[in-house]
């Protein structure tokens, strides 16, 4: 579970920036955001400030830059780039740092918009994806939904990380499968143990303990597309890792 992490945060609490080209589609947005919270955490987990980032509320603000801008500040204040080079950046994301130690960000606004209602028909028959099941009665930002959905890919990974399943999804290219879900939905896939939720605390565009995305095991997605009331909003896939 989760505290909000789009919420302007106190100098005591480490945050971790991420940073996107302005009109990215939402569902795009929340797709890069979920693999870029997975290749910062291979690349900063053995930071002490990291370390205590993600034992903590693992906040998280979304902000816009354009393209050359990402890269400029990435190479310059310890951060990533999504897509990897050498295709043109669309994400950045920086080392969780204090407020006040992220003064080169001040100039940029957050990233607002909203995630497109639009809807695939065209399920995929196989495949190793990771579902992400957004809150269908929820209309957040696409800057929040990017944050909720990188913090619940963290959940899944912080529980299942060592596990061959993991290892297989990482050398697959990490693909992912963004879904709509009723609420209830989630809620039983949670109580179920078959997925793992994100409560937001409320403090921005949701109400205190809102179930806000759920992420489930990776495999595949005919189990969702037979559910009541599950829709797929977009699919991802990059480069594969090395299961490590």
């Amino acid at each position: 579970m989760m505290r909000d992490t789009t919420r302007p945060q106190g100098p005591s609490e480490p945050v971790q920036y991420y940073l996107a080209v302005p009109g990215l589609p939402g569902a795009d947005l929340a797709l890069l955001a979920a693999r870029g919270a997975i290749l910062a955490h291979r690349r900063f987990r053995g930071h002490p400030g990291y370390a205590r980032w993600h034992a903590g509320s693992m906040a998280k603000v979304v902000l816009r830059a354009e393209a050359e801008e990402l890269a400029v500040l990435a190479s310059a204040h310890d951060g990533l780039t999504i897509p990897e080079a050498p295709d043109v950046p669309q994400l950045a994301v920086f080392r969780p740092r204090f407020k006040n130690q992220a003064a080169f960000l001040s100039h940029l606004k957050l990233y607002s918009g909203r995630l497109a209602p639009s809807l695939r028909a065209d399920w995929p028959e196989d495949g190793l994806y990771l579902p992400l099941l957004l809150n269908a009665s929820l209309d957040l930002s696409a800057g929040k939904w990017a944050a909720q959905v990188a913090h619940a890919v963290l959940l899944w990974q912080e529980a299942q990380g060592s596990t061959a399943l993991w290892g297989q999804w990482l050398v697959a290219g990490l693909p992912l499968a963004l879904l709509r879900a009723a609420e209830r939905t989630l809620a039983t896939a949670v109580a179920e143990g078959r997925a793992y939720g994100v409560e937001d605390e409320g403090r921005t565009e949701t109400a205190p303990g809102t179930l806000t995305v759920a992420a489930a095991a990776p495999g595949s997605l005919s189990q969702w597309r037979n559910e009541p009331e599950v829709n797929l909003s977009a699919l991802g896939v990059g480069r594969p890792l090395a299961a490590k």
